[in-house]
């Protein structure tokens, strides 16, 4: 079952890629028009309930307005995997309009005490991955999938401007420390769960959420700068 599910989501992606972008991106709204209409759904249930959760001050209709947006954009992130995955690292980086905040990362840089750089699964975040390894040298932590080809493919293609993956285990750990005293860049996603044991609870938003204590503890001992 697990192996039809990636064969299914490697052929759609292929799918996605040979869409120019303004069209995958239409296809993906029509997804999130789905799950706007699904209100039983998963996303609805979940997207509904974090918004209330993180924008209390807005009225019923402006968080209505909000999930259904979220929907919308979740739809053509969708279909954007596409053209982040599978396009050239040059002609994906050439649909970037606008960075915000760029000189607080290359001031980071500039520091030489290497650069943490935590970014959450929102929005596409693996152009973000491309956009930095085309500025510094990064390495990435991971977590493996079960299925080697889905492995293989992360690989691949995640290492095409020379992003180094790191394995959310010890051996990655130990390589994510040698490229931060190297004053290189490390992106984490701190929004994984952690595997049991390795993680603690902290309020979030009024919820008692399971994170990792990973990247406070890779702060202390290299003291370096987080972004």
């Amino acid at each position: 079952m697990q192996l039809l599910k990636s064969l299914f989501a490697v052929g759609a992606l292929g799918i996605f890629a040979l869409l120019p972008l303004s069209l995958a991106q239409r296809l993906g709204r029509m997804i999130g028009r789905r799950f706007i209409a699904n209100s039983q759904g998963d996303m609805h249930r979940i997207t509904r309930q974090n918004i209330s959760l993180c924008y209390p001050q807005l009225s019923d209709a402006q968080q209505e307005a909000l999930i259904n947006e979220s929907l919308l954009h979740t739809g053509m992130s969708i279909t954007e995997a596409g053209m982040s995955w599978l396009w050239k690292p040059e002609r994906t980086l050439k649909k970037v309009r606008n960075v915000h905040g760029e000189s607080i990362l290359t001031e980071a840089i500039a520091h030489g005490k290497g650069v943490i750089i935590l970014a959450p699964h929102l929005g596409n975040w693996e152009v973000l991955n491309l956009y930095v390894s085309n500025k510094c040298p990064v390495t990435v932590m991971y977590r493996p999938p079960k299925l080697k080809m889905m492995d293989d493919l992360i690989k691949k293609m995640r290492a095409r401007l020379g992003t180094n993956l790191a394995p959310a285990d010890l051996s990655g750990v130990r390589k994510v420390i040698k490229a931060l005293k190297k004053k290189e860049a490390v992106g984490i996603l701190p929004d994984q769960e952690p595997a049991k044991g390795s993680g603690e609870f902290a309020p979030f938003f009024g919820v008692q959420a399971y994170t990792m204590k990973l990247f406070t503890q890779l702060v202390k001992q290299t003291k370096t700068t987080v972004v």
